[in-house]
């Protein structure tokens, strides 16, 4: 509760003290008709006005008392009670001036009675009702006790009964009014909680994502506490790194943490917010945190997406314990910290979309660029040689004229593979590409290949092993070309004197066919690249030229055949080209 008791009743006493007064200015006046109507012999009126001008003279006084400070200085409690204890000598001494123990004023100790139990607490209660009950009794005896015992327990018992009541009406309110400001006070610090929420939610709304973690930190902060952390964690879920971090050591973020220390395995368990009022008393604490004298601590998850990502961590020290509006805001925190990763990772995701598209853009670029150099070159040879041929048939000799026809057609067949190619492409890409498979020796394949890259080759350290014969369901043509391309790319990329391989074994019903080389290998950025069309890569942006089409190629067809490529490389080591065919049988093995 944001007040003390005390301070609560402040108002509720106050209010009491304008009562009284009021009641014993009405009192004065009852009491001075009762003497001036009554007639009776019994009262003596000078002591007996002598009694109602002290009692006058008191509430003057009381009236203007400084009651606001009294109280809240904690003295004001005491005057009352000095004030009732007053009020009860003063209706004692009147009823012994006004008849003793047949005088009606005893009725004015259900006022005072009234109003201490309304006033005070228990333990004040009990000590006025004492005081009247001697009081009165002393009067009893003091006027010759001219009452029976059955008259004075009757009206003691009514006495107590009045008491009671009050009592109770009292305790009633005054624990509606405790009530009350509970309500109020939680009202207020929920109030106070969701502005500070809505102010850092403000405060964020055109931040970058490491600042928006930033703030929600510092927003924490801000609700009370004393320590606070972004826990990171790893891919795997098994380790945690912290950052963002207030209130813990400036080391804390330059370590990683197992995810079964502290509450993020908790987290991760329950997949939603753990919150403990004793951090010391986990099974495995995080040392640090622990070290830095948290005791009460929270920590709720940050969604990206259906995954964890973090976790937000909040804690105080002390034994301060965690309201549950306080849990409640900190969740409200991890929801814009949540929305923050989300769109790092959305922006990153976006930035590496944009990349690549610029990438795409530039591969274009440079496919029609080397296209354009690739037809251009083939056709320029074959517009030269057929207008030389056009315009000095006759002049030239019948050897000049079967070269020229030659090299027009060794140049036009050069334009139609590129055709072919892309052409190929974008029909299996489409769906609409067909292989036409038949038994082969796939030994004799490779063979044929390699004959006729004999020139491509004649600068390397060639090798080929194969197992023969190896009968596979295959397209010859299509097999062909794309162990063609392999041992291709494999003496293009390639230094002279550099070793190839080219290698066919039959593996578990499979023929694997693998080209390898030991040239200066694929690195990792280039690999994953590797099959899209119009990509080359680094080691491709020196004098060779390409289309950047023939790994692409290579892949479609041998999914046609139901088979993969598979890559693998090491920088300065080389690297291994491979696929495999299922075998239509196998004979006994031969090596050649």
């Amino acid at each position: 509760m944001g007040k003390s008791l005390e301070h609560l009743l402040i108002p509720y006493r106050l209010r009491v003290v304008r009562i009284g007064v009021l009641a014993t200015w009405l009192t004065v006046a009852s009491l001075i008709a009762f003497e001036r109507l009554a007639h009776r012999e019994t009262i003596e009126p000078a002591p007996f006005f002598l009694l109602i001008a002290a009692a006058a003279v008191g509430a003057a006084v009381v009236s203007t008392l400084p009651w606001q400070r009294l109280f809240e200085s904690g003295v004001g409690v005491w005057v009352l009670y000095a004030w009732s204890a007053l009020d009860i000598l003063l209706i004692t001494l009147l009823i012994a001036y006004s008849g003793g123990s047949d005088s009606e004023i005893f009725i004015l100790f259900f006022l005072t009675t009234v109003f201490f139990s309304a006033s005070y607490p228990e333990g004040g209660q009990i000590g006025l009702s004492v005081f009247t009950l001697g009081c009165y009794l002393g009067v009893l005896a003091a006027t010759g006790w001219e009452v029976s015992w059955g008259e004075v327990i009757i009206r003691l018992g009514i006495l107590a009964v009045m008491g009671f009541i009050a009592s109770f009406v009292s305790r009633e309110l005054i624990e509606q009014m405790v009530a009350r400001e509970e309500a109020r006070a939680e009202s207020e610090r929920r109030a106070e909680l969701l502005q500070r929420v809505a102010t850092a939610a403000r405060e964020v709304s055109a931040l970058g994502p490491d600042e928006v973690l930033s703030n929600v930190v510092d927003a924490a902060v801000d609700l009370g506490f004393d320590a606070v952390a972004i826990l990171v964690l790893d891919d795997e879920q098994t380790t945690f790194t912290p950052t963002h971090a207030r209130g813990l050591p400036v080391d804390f973020t330059e370590r990683t943490f197992p995810v079964t220390e502290g509450l993020v395995g908790l987290v991760l368990e329950n997949s939603g917010t753990v919150a403990v009022s004793d951090y010391a008393s986990l099974d495995a604490p995080v040392p640090v945190i622990k070290t830095a004298g948290i005791t009460a601590a929270t920590s709720t998850p940050l969604w990206v997406g259906s995954e964890i990502k973090a976790v937000l961590s909040a804690g105080k020290r002390g034994d301060r314990s965690l309201a549950s509006e306080e849990v409640e805001a900190v969740e409200l925190l991890a929801g814009m910290a949540s929305r923050a990763l989300e769109n790092a990772e959305l922006y990153e995701e976006e930035h590496r979309t944009v990349q690549r598209l610029s990438e795409v853009d530039r591969l274009k670029d440079e496919f029609l660029s080397m296209v354009s150099h690739d037809l251009r070159t083939p056709l320029t040879v074959i517009e030269g040689s057929a207008t030389t041929l056009d315009v000095n048939w006759d002049r030239v000799d019948e050897g000049t004229r079967t070269k020229l026809l030659s090299v027009i057609g060794s140049n036009a067949k050069k334009l139609g593979d590129i055709i072919t190619k892309l052409l190929d492409l974008t029909r299996m890409e489409a769906g609409h590409f067909e292989i036409r498979e038949e038994p082969l020796e796939i030994g004799q394949i490779l063979i044929d290949v390699s004959s006729r890259l004999d020139t491509l080759l004649a600068e390397r350290d060639f090798v080929i092993e194969v197992e023969q014969p190896l009968v596979v369901e295959a397209d010859p043509t299509l097999i062909g070309r794309v162990v063609e391309n392999l041992l291709s790319n494999a003496a293009k990329y390639t230094a002279a004197g550099t070793k190839i391989e080219l290698l066919a074994h039959a593996v578990g019903g499979e023929c694997v066919v693998s080209v390898r080389d030991e040239g200066a290998g694929i690195p990792r950025e280039d690999l994953e690249h590797l099959g899209e069309r119009f990509f080359r890569g680094r080691a491709a942006s020196g004098p060779v030229r390409g289309t950047g089409l023939g790994i692409a190629w290579v892949i479609q067809i041998l999914r046609l055949h139901g088979s993969d490529l598979r890559v693998t490389s090491t920088v300065g080591e080389g690297s291994t080209f491979e696929f495999s065919l299922p075998l239509a049988h196998v004979v006994e093995e031969t090596r050649i």
